[in-house]
């Protein structure tokens, strides 16, 4: 079961949720270019979005997968089937919080331990588009959540631009 949780109790987030909330009307995604100090790469049909020289032993990637079709279910549904195929790949379950924001916005946080005893936080994001599509987002990173805050806010403007930038070249928004 899901523990719903109020926004203001995850201050990262917020960084991050205030800039992708302009998403609400994208019908397409494209890549943007990474902000100096990050690169990024295409897997897939996916954007990965990293720091280049994260601290000594850390990981943080932004993974930004284009719009993609409802089929049917409604946006919680949706968010949680796709956090559920992924979490058979994280390890251990320790924590999952589910946030609901402004416009229609959700979110899934979940804490894992690797195989290796390391701990990971991955919060999934899922923004409602036109035409019952979803923007599917997710940060990973096995920084601690104090270290993290300026890798969440730099990819929540990553975002941000993407949004935008789709925005611009959607045959909707036209």
């Amino acid at each position: 079961m899901y523990t719903l949780v109020p926004m203001t109790r995850r201050p990262t987030f917020l960084l991050s949720a205030a800039v992708l909330l302009s998403l609400c009307s994208l019908a397409s995604a494209q890549q943007v270019d990474a902000p100096s100090g990050w690169t990024f790469t295409q897997q897939g049909s996916n954007w990965i979005y990293k720091p280049a020289k994260p601290p000594a032993g850390a990981t943080f990637l932004l993974t930004v997968a284009p719009p993609q079709a409802l089929d049917g279910k409604n946006l919680e549904a949706w968010l949680k089937s796709h956090v559920e195929s992924d979490a058979a790949n994280r390890g251990t379950l320790e924590d999952k919080k589910v946030q609901n924001a402004m416009l229609g916005l959700r979110a899934i946080e979940r804490s894992y331990r690797d195989s290796k005893r390391h701990h990971w936080l991955v919060t999934y994001l899922a923004f409602p588009l036109s035409e019952n599509r979803v923007l599917y987002c997710y940060f990973e990173t096995n920084l601690p959540e104090s270290q993290a805050g300026e890798y969440i806010h730099a990819g929540g403007k990553i975002c941000g631009e993407t949004a935008r930038n789709a925005s611009k070249n959607s045959p909707l928004a036209k």
